[in-house]
């Protein structure tokens, strides 16, 4: 999945997939997926002042989630692609 860069010292980068499922890399350079994330959440999250706010409030223990495994998290990319 490609994510995109955040500004924010709790979370690195995020991306979305209209399978609805949201990948989250955190500053610690884990990756969770987020499951079942609806787009409105997902444009809300891309656009929030607080990213790291906006997850402990609306994504934290609200969605499914597991930790991406090294095959299925692939690194984050910047505007333009890889």
């Amino acid at each position: 999945m490609n994510r995109e860069p955040v500004t924010s010292s709790f979370i690195k980068s995020i991306g979305w997939e209209e399978t609805l499922m949201l990948e989250i890399e955190f500053s610690n350079g884990d990756v969770w997926q987020y499951h079942g994330v609806p787009p409105d959440m997902w444009e809300g999250f891309r656009i929030a002042e607080s990213h790291g706010e906006f997850f402990h409030t609306y994504i934290k223990d609200q969605f499914p989630a597991n930790r991406a495994t090294a095959a299925s998290a692939l690194p984050s990319v910047g505007p333009g692609g890889g």
